[in-house]
């Protein structure tokens, strides 16, 4: 009995290569980034607030050189990813809902300035009503640590969103666009 005659035998076929399968991360859309800027300035009251009272002179130029790189790196994300945009969007608007009560901003200021201290950009026996922070470093390396925090805090409650299934037919509509584009 030959092979053609034997309907359980696969068939004889070259084997094709798949062509390689490349992957670029969905772009941003103008409007999310517009988004990005609102919900990061609705999210500076109370680090900026807490901030400015615990520091003077050059550590608040630091603070403004953090804040101003945290916005810029945010909004980077935004146009390079849709995904990770939408996310940390998102889980912005949330964490800007918390401060109402700030626990999330404080937790996150006080490890800013724990790290500021251990690596003796602010005084090991740092008093918050001395502003005794006045050193432009220990204002950017305070500000970015803490502004990282809330951002990761952010991008997890954005994903987590994602999860849950919010946002996903925008996400879906947004991919398809870009795949057709």
């Amino acid at each position: 009995m030959s092979d053609a005659s034997n309907p359980y035998v696969a068939p004889n076929s070259p084997v094709v290569s798949d062509p390689e399968i490349t992957f670029e991360p969905r772009k941003g859309t103008p409007g999310l980034l517009v988004g990005w800027v609102i919900v990061f300035l609705s999210n500076l009251p109370i680090p900026v607030m807490f901030g400015s009272a615990l520091t003077e002179g050059g550590a608040r130029i630091g603070m403004t050189m953090g804040t101003v790189l945290l916005g810029l790196v945010g909004g980077i994300f935004c146009q390079r990813s849709y995904r990770i945009g939408l996310a940390l969007t998102t889980g912005g608007l949330a964490v800007a809902l918390t401060q109402v009560v700030a626990i999330p901003q404080f937790m996150a200021g006080m490890i800013g300035l724990m790290v500021s201290s251990a690596l003796g950009l602010a005084n090991a026996d740092f008093d918050p009503a001395s502003n005794s922070m006045t050193e432009w470093p220990g204002g950017l390396v305070t500000t970015l640590v803490t502004g990282t925090l809330l951002m990761g805090l952010a991008l997890g409650i954005g994903l987590l969103f994602q999860v849950l299934g919010f946002g996903r037919r925008n996400i879906n509509r947004i991919e398809n666009e870009t795949q057709s584009n």
